[in-house]
Formats: structure tokens, sequence, C-alpha cells
């Protein structure tokens, strides 16, 4: 098995951190560096009377909190202190960009899947997995959270 010099962390921040991390650093080498990234998915609502109205507001998203969040769990885990990234956008296509971007050779994802195909892999975990172009691990959060 070849090692994986960078390594990317997707999370939620919903709970399961600790358990995504803990799993990298077991296929990590010593010269492995970790990435955290969160995704902030904008979701849009409309703002007017109307629900076919064409004014959207979306909610504010405190993105200096959440960078604040990754740079406390690398602290925990004694990652680098840098090259953490909090973005918006849609979760699969984010994480694909920034493992490009990156030169990422494994993407740490979490799988919640409950039903049909998901119940094998959610349904960020799986576009991740069929879009990446690095190796994926999709670790069972199931309970974690």
């Amino acid at each position: 098995m070849n090692s994986y010099d960078e390594i990317l962390v997707a999370l939620e921040l919903v709970g399961n951190e600790d358990y995504l991390i803990e799993s990298a650093l077991k296929v990590a080498t010593d010269a492995s560096m970790i990435k955290l990234v969160h995704v902030c998915e904008q979701i849009f609502y409309p703002s007017g009377p109307y629900v076919g109205g064409i004014t959207m507001v979306a909610p504010q998203i405190d993105t200096v909190a959440l960078q604040l969040r990754l740079t406390e769990l690398a602290d925990k885990y004694s990652l680098a202190k840098e090259g953490h990234i909090v973005c918006l956008g849609r979760a699969a296509s984010e994480i694909h960009r920034v493992a490009e971007e990156n030169a990422i050779h494994l993407i740490v994802i979490g799988s919640h899947g409950r039903h049909g195909i998901q119940l094998l892999l959610g349904s960020t975990a799986n576009a991740v997995l069929h879009g990446a172009k690095c190796d994926v691990l999709a670790v069972r959060v199931r309970g974690q959270a």
C-alpha cells in the first residue's frame, strides 16, 4: 500500500470530528500532512411574500468561528496549524476542488448511510467517492454524532 502524504478530512462539525480525525491518523504516517475542511452549503430562502419570489436570502454563516473550530481540532491532534479550510458551496464539489488544489492523496469522510444505496454511503460521501481523483476512506459514523 502506498503511503498517504496528503490527507484531507472532511468534517461536518456535528460531533463526530474526533472519530474522523482519529481514523485519518490510523492511516497516516509520520510524514503525512493532514488538512481539515468544512463546507457550508448555502441554502437560500424566499424573502418575499410569495414562494415564487425572485429575491432570495441566505442565512449568515460565521466562517471565522468555523475556522477557529478547525484550528482547535488541529491543535488537539497536533496537526499543522495552517491549511485548514472553511468554504461555501456544494459539499462534494468543494471537497473535490480542495483535494485537487492541494494535491490530496486521501480524502477521509463520514458516512451516515440510512437506506437504499445510502445504506452503504450517505449522499455526500457517495458523491465524493464517485468524483474524487484520489483514494477515499468512508468512515461509518453511526452513533458517533
